[in-house]
């Protein structure tokens, strides 16, 4: 006490030299007085002095010297002068980040909340204090601890940094902001999140090299003419729609394969069809086709009786319809493929079904084969068609249902080399001449007997 009382009197003796007097000190108002003067500039004495303040002013003057970061802690506390506060934060890289947090309250300097960001950990002191920074190495440290979208679209703006746009990325619904960040991640999980709001061909391009998920790629497929993403986005898609669309780009066989599975679009399917060499897609792709050209594309790999006969409805090509007739054995179909053959061993086939009378006069124009032509006459009643098929015949019955119609001599001196049926052989005479005496003795012959 007597100490307290010699330092007041001292300092009422003595005021222009506080020194002395704040050596001893520990009285707050004493100390207030005499920092009027100790602002004496003088750092040690005003750090001294700091030691019992409380009072903010008083504060604001002894921070003015300071260079010491305890002093300026201590000084901080009862700042709210963004003046000040830069101050003091010029030690309280202090480290001492309850005292930058408290700092930070005031500052809208670019320069001091750098330095204050440095040790902060609080979400709230980092999104203050990222309001006005652009450095990129600032922003990182502070997207640690914000679960702010706001903040975070506005850290997005310098970062070049993967872990940190992921970080970032947690909170974004901003389109803008989220292409930003796309630009460094390599992360399935955070792309997929990004890929919500993009409407951007680029962006979800860059997206989609990650993505095998199906949801997240049909979304990606959205904006993209592109080839080669499209290729890629298609290896988890089951959805035709999507499917349609990816097609559109497409001049690979495998993807097409892949996107056929889903298809039942007739306009999709022809495109599909155009690099397709395999079958079993083929004849998936047949299925809505009612376009001749595509179908003859599709029916270069087919070996399947059903999808030749659907593939046959449109087609009026020679070489197409001699591939699916390979497999008919449908009277319909191959009388529609007959429209158009002139292969004779096509012909024989299609022949086998047949029970037509036109489509037979059609086939028998190039058959030489006596068991085909055996068949094709049985629906004959037209003399021409029989007169050729007689040519290869050595069949009795055969020869008197061709004898039908012909009124030729020299046909008819052919059929009779078989015939023993009176009735026939009657009806081949009236065309035998002198020509065909050895035929008109034969029939005599038979016919007497008969």
């Amino acid at each position: 006490s007597s100490s307290s009382s010699s330092s007041s009197s001292s300092s009422s003796k003595d005021p222009r030299n506080p020194e002395k007097t704040v050596a001893t000190s520990r009285n707050a108002t004493v100390n207030a007085r005499l920092s009027v003067t100790a602002t004496s500039r003088n750092a040690t004495v005003n750090a001294r002095l700091s030691a019992t303040s409380r009072n903010a002013t008083v504060n604001a003057r002894l921070s003015a010297t300071s260079r010491n970061a305890t002093v300026n802690a201590r000084l901080s506390a009862t700042s709210r002068n963004a003046t000040v506060n830069a101050r003091l934060s010029a030690t309280a890289t202090s480290r001492n980040a309850t005292v930058n947090a408290r700092l930070s309250a005031t500052s809208r300097n670019v320069t001091v909340n750098a330095r204050l960001s440095a040790t902060s950990r609080n979400a709230t002191v980092n999104a203050r204090l990222s309001a006005t920074s652009r450095n990129a190495t600032v922003n990182a440290r502070l997207s640690a601890t914000s679960r702010n979208a706001t903040v975070n679209a506005r850290l997005s703006v310098t970062s070049r940094n993967a872990t940190v746009n992921a970080r970032l990325s947690a909170t974004s619904r901003n389109a803008t902001v989220n292409a930003r960040l796309s630009a460094t991640s390599r992360n399935a999980t955070v792309n997929a999140r990004l890929s919500a709001t993009s409407r951007n061909a680029t962006v979800n391009a860059r997206l989609s090299v990650t993505s095998r998920n199906a949801t997240v790629n049909a979304r990606l497929s959205a904006t993209s003419r592109n080839a080669t993403v499209n290729a890629r986005l298609s290896a988890t898609s089951r959805n035709a729609t999507v499917n349609a669309r990816l097609s559109a780009t497409s001049r690979n066989a495998t993807v097409n394969a892949r996107l056929s599975a889903t298809s039942r679009n007739v306009t999709v399917n022809a495109r599909l069809s155009a690099m397709s060499r395999n079958a079993t897609v083929n004849a998936r792709l047949s299925v809505t086709s009612r376009n001749a050209t595509v179908n003859a594309r599709l029916s270069v790999t087919s070996r399947n009786a059903t999808v030749n006969a659907r593939l046959s409805a449109t087609s009026r090509n020679a070489t197409v319809n001699a591939r699916l007739s390979a497999t008919s054995r449908n009277a319909t179909v191959n009388a529609r493929l007959s429209a158009t053959s002139r292969n004779v061993t096509v012909n024989a086939r299609l022949s086998a079904t047949s029970r037509n009378a036109t489509v037979n006069a059609r086939l028998s124009a190039t058959s030489r084969n006596a068991t085909v032509n055996a068949r094709l006459s049985a629906t004959s009643t037209n003399a021409t068609v029989n007169a050729r098929l007689s040519v290869t015949s050595r069949n009795a019955t055969v020869n008197a249902r061709l004898s039908a119609t012909s009124r030729n001599a020299t046909v008819n001196a052919r059929l009779s080399a078989t015939s023993r049926n009176a009735t026939v052989n009657a009806r081949l005479s009236v065309t035998a001449t002198s020509r065909n005496i050895l035929c008109s003795v034969l029939m005599d012959k038979y016919s007497h007997k008969s």
